[in-house]
């Protein structure tokens, strides 16, 4: 099972890296050597898989903006929301996000450990 994750984590960087090398190559063949902010945005995005989990290693614990984290849940939420919608699912009466209960999840976690059943 481990082999089969890593070969597929491996096509998937193989992949990323293919997508990067032709967006590289692009952007060498652009005109007079200036590159268009479309094509920065292009090149930007191929190299979004392999730089990503490079900076984040290196600066993630640094990020303090909350903002950064709650914009990106909102994302995800409303295109689930969307999902939902299209599926014909009702929306929730009370909407209850993790997030804001952590406080009490921890009690709870402890509660549990001091009954010795984690």
């Amino acid at each position: 099972m481990q082999q089969l994750k890593e070969n597929a984590k491996l096509k998937m960087n193989f992949e990323a890296a293919e997508l990067l090398l032709k967006a590289l190559d692009k952007s060498k063949a652009s005109v007079g050597g200036s590159i268009s902010a479309e094509l920065l945005e292009e090149l930007l995005e191929a190299s979004r898989d392999i730089i990503a989990p490079v900076l984040d290693s290196k600066y993630g614990s640094t990020v303090t903006d909350h903002k950064l984290f709650r914009d990106l849940s909102s994302f995800w939420e409303a295109d689930f929301m969307g999902d939902m919608e299209t599926l014909n699912v009702h929306k929730p009466d009370a909407l209850t996000r993790v997030s804001e209960y952590v406080p009490q999840i921890v009690d709870y976690i402890k509660v549990i450990i001091d009954n010795g059943y984690a």
